[in-house]
C-alpha cells in the first residue's frame, strides 16, 4: 500500500477528439501502484497516535477482501482497454462511462470491506504505512544477506584492532535494529511488531499481487 484501499485510479480512453490520448502504460501503472496502496485520505490524527496489534489484525482482514475486489477491478478495466485499442469516436466514450462505472462500483465496495472490518481510511492508511515500514526493512536486510551478512561483519570487526571496531560495531547495531524493527518498536510497542510478523509472508504477498495486477491491467501487448 501505501494501500487505501479506496484507490481512486481512473483510466481514460480515447475519445473521438484524435488530441486526446489515454496515458502511456507505463504511466498509468506507476499511478496506480501508488494509489493501489494508499487508504483514501481523512484528516489526520494527532501525532503520535500509536498503531495496535488490533488494527493490524483489521489490516490483514481487509486486505483479504481488498485484492479480491482490486482484482475484478483490474480485470475489468483491462478488458475496456483492450475494447478501445486504436479505437475512438462513439466506441472511446463509452468505455470512459464503463471506467466510470467500475471505478464507483469499485471504490463503494471497498468503502464496504473497510467498515466491515471496523477501519476508517485514516486508521487503514497510518497502519499499512507502519506495516511497510516494517516489512521492507527486514526485506532489505534478508536481501543482503541477512543473518549470514551479520555474523560475517562481526568476524569481520572482531578481527580489527581494538581502536578501529568503532565504525564496524555501529553499522552492526545499525543492522540488528533494521532486523528487529526496533525502531517501529520503540514507537508502537513489541506487540504491534510482533503481531506485523506474525502475517509478515501475507503482507509482503498482498504488496506483490497489488503490483502485478496493476501491470497486467496496463501492460502493452
Amino acid at each position: 500500500m501505501r494501500p487505501s484501499h479506496l484507490l481512486i485510479v481512473t483510466l481514460l480512453a480515447p475519445t473521438a477528439c484524435k488530441k486526446e490520448q489515454p496515458s502511456p502504460p507505463a504511466e498509468v501503472a506507476a499511478r496506480l501502484a501508488q494509489e493501489a496502496a494508499a487508504p483514501a485520505p481523512e484528516e489526520a490524527p494527532p501525532d503520535g497516535r500509536k498503531i495496535t496489534p488490533t488494527l493490524v489484525e483489521k489490516l490483514l482482514a481487509y486486505q483479504k477482501v481488498e485484492v479480491e475486489l482490486f482484482a475484478k477491478y483490474t480485470t475489468t478495466m483491462r478488458a475496456n482497454l483492450e475494447k478501445v485499442k486504436n479505437k475512438g469516436g462513439d466506441e472511446g466514450l463509452k468505455v470512459i462511462a464503463d471506467n466510470d462505472e467500475a471505478h464507483k462500483r469499485y471504490t463503494e465496495e471497498s468503502a464496504k470491506a473497510l467498515k466491515a472490518v471496523g477501519l476508517t481510511a485514516g486508521e487503514a492508511e497510518r497502519t499499512w504505512t507502519v506495516v511497510q515500514d516494517v516489512v521492507v526493512t527486514r526485506m532489505a536486510w534478508r536481501r543482503r544477506g541477512g543473518d549470514k551478512m551479520l555474523e560475517d561483519m562481526k568476524q569481520k570487526c572482531d578481527a580489527l584492532p581494538a581502536d578501529r571496531r568503532t565504525e564496524g560495531e555501529a553499522q552492526i547495531a545499525q543492522f540488528k535494529r533494521r532486523r528487529d524493527a526496533t525502531d517501529a518498536r520503540e514507537t508502537h510497542g513489541d506487540a504491534t511488531v510482533d503481531a506485523i510478523l506474525k502475517h509478515e509472508a501475507d503482507f509482503e504477498a498482498y504488496q506483490d499481487k497489488l503490483i502485478a495486477l496493476t501491470k497486467l491491467m496496463t501492460q502493452s501487448d
